[in-house]
């Protein structure tokens, strides 16, 4: 009986390997050979993939994989069809060696393709002839082939496979790695018809809606079924509004307004947009007004040309209508319980206060009162109806900037908890800063006065000209300066008091003298620098022996020598002394030093057993 065929076929080969020397005698020679390993193990892998299953002939008998070859080298499997990689490892090899993409193909099975005579013969689709299928015959009506998480017989996975028809009125999904035949799920109020062929999706509510007969309704269905004409979501096309609430006290003004929640009101305003609960925007003369939040207020009932492009999101309230003359435009507050009153390019973030002025006072300027605190506060209050706040910035607690008077703050910014600027001395102008804590700054006169720490006051500092400068600088805590101009202070606790042109550096200090330099801890300080000179008011100490100067002992001879910290770039000025240790001697003796590198070496005229002192001043000209 003929044995039935396999697509299975064979392959053989011999342990070697080329590019090797023979040794004879423990010499090497020049010539490379091609060496036998006997014996060696051989591995065979899908192409790709893993572990192939292997036969030791065409009859299903089952070989090991790996295997030993024979002891004269040479190997040989049987394996399906398919796209195989051999290798071969033993002690003897250098490393191990692949045969790469072997093709395995039985010439004798009907339709192989590599059958003598038989390419491009007729097979079936999903057949053994296609290395990369799951065979399936025949073919059944309505199945789809796919790719699937399926391995061929050669290994090869995914592959082609067939998806059988799904049931009438499913549909083909995905799951993101599988097409799939499925269901689709109606969503409430809509239908799902499966008409033989075609699906029908379709709405419930019987007949729909009636038209009405005005165009300032927004239609809905109000239950199911019920046509509902609204008049708290309306629309009207002629003058650009809509309205969403649920309560009849909504007034809705003129030209692009929308309201969005209950007890919203807009009257006369243009591009106005209000959400949330008692929202309020009187909007006499406004454009672009935003209002987000409960119980936001935007008003400008006053005279004077109204409030621009204004915005109040949270409990806030923006443009003041009970005081002024003059409107104010481009505000924005943020926050529960700001204000901006009457101000000009103005935004508040947090529970701020801005520009808030009397009747008879100017109008306020600013930019910017920063982010999520408490507190903080801009005024500007002019009796004389000249007070200007302008230019200001705050950032952070409890921060206030407050002019009275006729003066004018200009161009001033706060950053951090409790600082001042104030005008009840004089004007603040020229650009003043403050970052810090409990800091205060007034009558700046003309000056840009910066101060950064805690605790630190500047009082009508005043302009001076100092190398050309005119900017003044506090760093540090607990520092004042009176009356000054063009002062640095950094340090603690020190005091400047009618003084132009210092700059103190330390703690305690207290100036005597302008266009002086200070360095120090105690009031006289312990450094003062002025043009071309540099006066000590205190010892000049080593911090340890020779760092400027040392001493050495001589016995019965002429020189010594010690050591200093540092060379010197330069020859240094040396000065030498007997030491106050050592006794007069009877016969005077002199010495002098030199440097080399860190070795000082002090020599006297005659030989001696003293004690030699040596100070160093660095490279002098």
């Amino acid at each position: 009986m003929a044995t039935p065929a396999k697509a299975r076929e064979g392959w053989s080969g011999w342990c070697e390997e080329g590019g090797r020397h023979v040794v004879t005698s423990g010499l090497s020679s020049t010539t490379l050979v091609q060496q036998s390993h006997p014996s060696c193990v051989v591995t065979i892998y899908i192409h790709g993939a893993g572990l192939a299953t292997i036969y030791s002939d065409n009859n299903n008998t089952l070989l090991a994989n790996p295997f030993t070859a024979q002891t004269g080298g040479m190997w040989q499997f049987f394996a399906n069809d398919g796209v195989y990689d051999v290798t071969m490892t033993s002690a003897g090899f250098s490393q191990p060696v692949t045969f790469s993409s072997i093709l395995l193909c039985d010439p004798f099975v009907a339709g192989a393709v590599c059958a003598a005579g038989t390419a491009g013969s007729a097979h079936n689709l999903l057949s053994t002839t296609h290395l990369d299928t799951i065979p399936a015959s025949p073919p059944v009506r309505g199945d789809l082939v796919t790719a699937q998480n399926q391995t061929s017989p050669t290994g090869i996975n995914p592959s082609w496979a067939r998806l059988p028809l799904g049931t009438s009125g499913q549909v083909l999904l995905s799951n993101g790695s599988d097409a799939l035949w499925g269901n689709l799920t109606a969503g409430t109020g809509i239908t799902i018809t499966n008409n033989s062929g075609s699906l029908t999706i379709a709405t419930g509510g019987g007949g729909g809606c009636t038209l009405p007969s005005h165009d300032t309704a927004v239609l809905s269905e109000h239950p199911a079924g019920t046509c509902y004409d609204s008049t708290h979501f309306t629309w009207d096309d002629t003058a650009f509004n809509l309205q969403i609430s649920n309560a009849s006290a909504n007034t809705v003004g003129t030209n692009n307004t929308y309201l969005i929640g209950p007890n919203n009101t807009a009257a006369g305003s243009t591009f106005a947009f209000g959400m949330g609960t008692g929202n309020f925007l009187d909007t006499s003369g406004q454009t672009s007004v935003y209002a987000f939040g409960s119980g936001n207020q935007v008003e400008a009932v006053i005279t004077g040309g109204g409030d621009i492009l204004n915005m109040a999101i949270g409990h806030t309230t923006v443009g003041d209508s009970t005081s002024a003359t003059s409107g104010g435009k481009n505000n924005m507050s943020v926050g529960v319980g700001g204000g901006i009153y009457n101000s000009d390019t103005v935004s508040s973030f947090g529970n701020s206060q801005i520009g808030k002025l009397a009747a008879a006072s100017s109008q306020s300027f600013g930019t910017v009162v920063g982010g999520n605190f408490i507190q903080n506060k801009v005024q500007g209050v002019g009796s004389s109806g000249t007070g200007t706040v302008t230019a200001f910035g705050i950032f952070g607690d409890a921060n206030s900037i407050n002019q009275s008077g006729t003066g004018t703050v200009s161009t001033a910014y706060i950053g951090g908890y409790s600082n001042r600027v104030a005008t009840s001395l004089a004007n603040v102008s020229g650009g003043s800063t403050i970052w810090g804590f409990d800091n205060e700054l007034d009558g700046s006169v003309g000056n840009v006065v910066e101060i950064y720490g805690s605790s630190n006051t500047s009082h009508t500092s005043q302009v001076a000209t100092c190398l050309g400068a005119s900017d003044s600088y506090i760093g540090g805590m607990i520092n004042t300066a009176t009356g000054s101009g063009n002062f640095g202070i950094f340090g603690a606790n020190a005091t400047v008091t009618n003084r132009n042109c210092v700059g103190v550096y330390g703690y305690n200090i207290t100036p005597a003298a302008d266009n002086t330099m200070y360095y120090g801890i105690s009031s006289a300080a312990e450094l003062q620098i002025t043009a071309g000179h540099a006066a000590l008011s205190v010892h000049l100490d080593q911090t340890a022996a020779g760092k400027f100067g040392n001493k050495c002992a001589m016995s019965a001879a002429t020189t010594c020598t010690f050591s200093i910290a540092a060379s010197y770039t330069g020859t240094p000025l040396c000065v030498t002394s007997i030491d106050a240790a050592s006794a007069v001697p009877a016969t005077a003796n002199v010495a002098k030093c030199s440097v080399s590198g860190t070795t000082v070496t002090i020599t006297a005229g005659s030989s001696n057993s003293l004690t030699w002192d040596a100070i160093l001043i660095g490279n002098p000209n």
